[in-house]
């Protein structure tokens, strides 16, 4: 194609420079750069961090022959001590991981909304303490960080909420991710039960997804019973 100023040699139509994207944590915070999760592991090819849901990473690795447990363990604790304790990471292992029509790699690829990262409007400021713990059926309060578990409790599992109208009782929602079985479940109930100490009884409902809150957060507990209370 020819420049509109007439003048003849190569024609520059644009520069693309380094593509990123963040990673968004369930507690709102945006982590960029994170290409150096790899650095010190040698047997790793190439990696990529993608995102799909807020709550959620997957590192996707492609490894060579002298890759090992100890490897993926290195990578997973830098990834914790950047992304926070409330994010689920996973692994994929995959046989390569395509660049850009560009010829880029992306070491970030995150489908999660961004909404506000350049302009932030603040409406209003909203305590989130109802957000934060259960009632048990004594009344008492069960805080929701007592249950924050960080083990295998939720393996099989996308997203979850407990949703609360009446104390002493609750439904665990849960986004099953592929593999969700019964022992899953079970597993759920056997965990968390230990740390209610039957102080609550709860189901478990299976649902499509879970709605984030109006600024794009993960909500783990939706308790309505304080809510209905503060409006009484």
């Amino acid at each position: 194609r020819t420049c509109q100023c007439g003048r003849g040699g190569t024609l520059i139509e644009r520069i693309i420079g380094r593509v990123e994207d963040y990673v968004v944590t369930p507690d709102g915070r945006f982590i960029g750069r994170l290409d150096h999760l790899f650095k010190d592991t040698a047997n790793v090819l190439m990696g990529q961090i993608k995102q799909d849901h807020v709550n959620e990473v997957r590192i996707r690795i492609v490894r060579d022959a002298h890759y090992t447990a100890k490897d993926e363990a290195i990578i997973r604790k830098e990834a914790r001590a950047r992304l926070g304790n409330e994010i689920i990471i996973r692994f994929e292992y995959v046989d390569d991981i395509p660049r850009t029509k560009e010829g880029k790699f992306r070491f970030v690829i995150s489908h999660v909304e961004k909404s506000g990262l350049e302009h932030t409007v603040i409406r209003d400021i909203r305590g989130h303490r109802t957000q934060e713990v259960l009632i048990a059926a004594d009344g008492s309060e069960i805080s929701w960080t007592a249950l924050n578990i960080h083990d295998d409790t939720f393996m099989h599992v996308r997203q979850f909420q407990f949703f609360q109208e009446t104390p002493g009782q609750a439904v665990l929602r849960i986004v099953p991710a592929e593999g969700f079985g019964k022992d899953d479940a079970d597993r759920i109930h056997r965990n968390l039960g230990c740390k209610l100490d039957s102080q609550l009884d709860f189901t478990i409902e299976l649902v499509e997804a879970i709605p984030l809150s109006a600024r794009g957060k993960a909500i783990y507990v939706d308790q309505r019973i304080q809510q209905e209370k503060n409006f009484l």
